[in-house]
């Protein structure tokens, strides 16, 4: 698994961490896309790639981020939560671009790992992805 800590990239291996030079970074860069480097980002949390992961994510900090859950369901809409006394419903995207804006008219909040979208005036947006320490690869190439 790899972290990043005081601006320095980590390793974790049995009982050991191995700091990441950005010479170690770059050879890295340069294996075959199988060995799954590449310009990939390589998160230090698990891949998130559906909205499964986003709704897994999201109850771990909805708590710090002052929601209450008064629903919680797979389907449409993912939860009605309440936030400083009001009702909010609320549904898990991945990205914001994923969104098909007449299926969530009645809806308050979008919970996305990314917001990828041009500004989308009919819902508040939730970008959860920068509660979580996440490592850009690519950032370090430079």
């Amino acid at each position: 698994m790899l972290y990043q800590r005081n601006n320095r990239v980590y390793i974790k291996t049995d009982g050991e961490d191995i700091e990441i030079t950005k010479a170690d970074l770059n050879r890295l860069r340069s294996l075959p896309r199988e060995f799954g480097f590449g310009n990939e980002i390589l998160p230090d949390y698990p891949l998130v790639r559906n909205p499964t992961n986003v709704r897994e994510l999201f109850i771990r900090i909805y708590d710090q981020l002052e929601f209450e859950v008064l629903a919680s369901q797979e389907g449409y809409p993912n939860y009605i939560l309440r936030r400083h006394g009001k009702n909010i419903v609320a549904h898990a995207v991945l990205k914001t671009k994923d969104m098909v804006t007449d299926i969530y008219a009645d809806c308050d909040l979008i919970i996305c790992w990314e917001d990828d979208a041009d500004e989308i005036d009919h819902f508040e947006i939730l970008e959860i992805h920068q509660y979580f320490d996440m490592i850009d690869l690519s950032s370090y190439y430079r």
